[in-house]
């Protein structure tokens, strides 16, 4: 199975996905009510306490100012 991370400019986007079987999300209950055609599973497990958070980006891609900040926010994170 090939897994991929997208960004998209409106959750409906990532609703439309899920829909048509193209992918899977976790997303605030809120933003599943009355979504025909879509499935909430619960997640019953705890979070673990310890997770790992990548970002990637092209080569030669130059952060926004709110992105550089963003990723300084990640790297000050223990």
């Amino acid at each position: 199975p090939q897994m991929g991370d997208y960004r998209v400019p409106d959750i409906s986007w990532v609703k439309e996905l899920v829909r048509q079987d193209l992918g899977i999300s976790l997303m605030a209950k809120d933003a599943l009510q009355n979504e025909p055609g879509i499935v909430s599973i619960a997640i019953k497990d705890p979070l673990p306490e310890k997770f790992t958070i990548s970002v990637a980006t092209r080569e030669g891609y130059v952060l926004t100012p709110d992105e550089a900040a963003f990723v300084e926010e990640l790297k000050g994170i223990k």
